[in-house]
């Protein structure tokens, strides 16, 4: 009797444990699965469909869709840099914020997703053209009031317009991706609609940018030397280098040409490298050879400005040719003199540490900031090609130009004109008591052979 009333009552005691423990075990295969589509259709960083999670909900978009759909390629155009200037973890916090605000502005009904690094994707409805490039540009206001402690944090970003036969999506990314890359580092727009010629253009820059990786490997640029001209003494005081390249089957490539695409790739980096070394090593070669040493600039782009390690690479190179420091001179342009205040005066200042000096290139080209002059201990002024074009004695621009020789003075800074082709030309800069000028009329850039036997002459 004990024994069967023990019996029941085990019975009955597992089946409750059983009971119970049921809807736990459903729950938890439940939670599981939800764990499992999370870990692979949801970016955890920014809590939205990653880049599988999108291809997934996009295809059942456009079997469903009514009306126009469109795809947006949205990054940010200079987040490499912001990586390495600011640190990684306030890179995440750009993402995230990013991240809100695209979902902000294209609202719930749009896909949204992140593919990569700062790569986003958005697949919506839109009305036209306006609708949704107006939508971007609210987006690209909505990142700076969440980023505004941030720095030149630009978005880039390609639009293509679904027609109603597309269906394939690696071929709708691909064409809005392409538009995405045909704004990358441009001023003066942050998005673009796609259209056939972009993939003409995207291979074309994709070729080039193979090309000058080989010319880099190969050493197949050139630096020739542009002389200076001093007004007072009327002589070469100073050069410029510049990179040159001429191509083995193509001819020479012009820098407006291969400059950009360099900059896109961050192949400007090794470039601008390339020339600091060969100007260090021409500079040891003229010493060794008992000539007159004139100082020599070197332009450094603003990507390279900001690359970790430069100045590493400055001591050690011109220790390895044992040149002094005060023969070179170190060019930057306007735009990244005022690109970012705190940053660049550290650097620049380091660099005056050594003993060379420093030079803002294209003053006056776009939107002079004289408070960059106020903050900057930059020792030359070099006003742009554009600024002497015209000097009629009615043109405002003579006015301007006039006026900045005599802000430079006053700043105690040295002047120097670049582009004078022209007597006229000359004449003038000399009455405004320019102190440099470089141009054609003096003499167009040339290899270092005819720039030797010019000094010597």
């Amino acid at each position: 009797m004990e024994n069967n009333l023990w019996i029941a009552g085990y019975s009955a005691l597992v089946t409750g444990i059983i009971t119970f423990m049921v809807p736990g075990t459903v729950m938890m295969k439940r939670r599981a699965r939800n764990a499992v589509e999370k870990a692979t259709y949801y970016d955890d960083l920014c809590s939205i469909k990653n880049h599988k999670g999108f291809m997934k909900d996009a295809g059942q978009l456009l079997r469903d869709r009514t009306g126009q759909m469109a795809f947006a390629y949205i990054d940010i155009d200079n987040f490499r840099m912001i990586n390495s200037v600011y640190s990684f973890q306030y890179g995440n916090e750009v993402l995230v914020r990013l991240s809100e605000a695209i979902r902000e502005v294209f609202g719930e009904d749009a896909l949204i997703g992140r593919f990569s690094g700062d790569a986003f994707g958005v697949l919506c409805h839109c009305r036209s053209c306006e609708d949704i490039t107006g939508r971007i540009h609210e987006l690209q206001a909505k990142v700076n009031q969440k980023c505004h402690e941030g720095k030149d944090l630009v978005l880039a970003c390609g639009i293509h317009f679904i027609s109603d036969e597309e269906s394939q999506l690696d071929i709708i990314f691909d064409k809005a991706n392409i538009a995405r890359r045909s704004v990358k580092n441009l001023s003066n727009t942050i998005c673009s609609v796609y259209d056939e010629d972009y993939g003409k253009k995207l291979h074309e820059e994709n070729v080039l940018t193979e090309e000058i990786k080989e010319a880099l490997k190969k050493k197949s640029f050139d630096v020739y030397y542009q002389p200076k001209f001093e007004f007072a003494q009327r002589k070469i005081v100073a050069s410029e280098a510049l990179i040159r390249w001429e191509h083995k089957e193509k001819g020479f490539i012009s820098p407006a040409t291969f400059i950009p695409v360099a900059e896109k790739t961050q192949l400007i980096v090794e470039i601008g490298r390339f020339v600091f070394d060969r100007v260090c090593s021409d500079i040891r070669r003229w010493s060794d050879d008992g000539m007159t040493l004139l100082p020599v600039s070197v332009n450094i782009s603003r990507i390279e400005l900001l690359q970790e390690g430069l100045m590493d690479f400055i001591k050690a190179t011109v220790e390895k040719y044992g040149v002094d420091y005060s023969l070179i001179e170190i060019e930057i342009t306007e735009t990244a003199a005022v690109a970012d205040y705190d940053r660049i005066e550290g650097i620049l200042r380091e660099i005056k540490s050594l003993g060379m000096s420093i030079s803002i290139d294209d003053f006056g080209a776009g939107y002079s900031s004289l408070g960059c002059l106020n903050k900057l201990h930059v020792d030359t002024l070099k006003i742009d090609r554009s600024l002497i074009t015209d000097l009629s004695c009615e043109n405002k621009g003579r006015k301007i130009l006039q006026g900045m020789i005599e802000l430079s003075k006053n700043l105690e800074l040295k002047t120097i004109c670049e582009g004078i082709e022209t007597e006229d030309q000359f004449n003038t800069l000399e009455m405004f008591n320019c102190d440099y000028g470089q141009g054609f009329l003096f003499a167009r850039p040339m290899k270092e052979a005819d720039f030797r036997r010019m000094l010597i002459s």
